[in-house]
């Protein structure tokens, strides 16, 4: 816009410098303009969200992230619980074998 401010002075004579006709000149500068403000400005206004709605999507991730926490809380209780059984199957080995030691054989002396 400078430009053709500077070009439009009599005075300046910078006439010469532009050969480019008025009409042309606007019709340039109007094809600069991002086309995404000619976009944004033929479609329509963004639809109103209710809070009805913004409720019930929260509503919907609480559900989300609450079915996911217990999920993994049943999770985690499962593998403990299978820990458990392992560690108890572990120890029942271990003290059924415990007693059958013979320290009166003749290999321990």
């Amino acid at each position: 816009e400078m430009l053709l401010e500077v070009a439009a002075r009599p005075d300046s004579g910078a006439e010469a410098a532009f050969d480019i006709p008025e009409d042309d000149a606007v019709s340039e500068v109007a094809a600069m303009a991002p086309p995404e403000q000619d976009a944004l400005a033929s479609e329509e206004p963004m639809p109103k969200v209710e809070l009805e709605d913004l409720i019930q999507l929260r509503s919907s991730d609480l559900r989300w992230h609450s079915w996911t926490t217990m999920s993994a809380r049943l999770e985690r209780k499962l593998w403990d619980s299978e820990q458990q059984e392992e560690r108890n199957e572990l120890q029942e080995a271990h003290s059924s074998t415990r007693g059958t030691c013979d320290l009166s054989t003749d290999w321990f002396r």
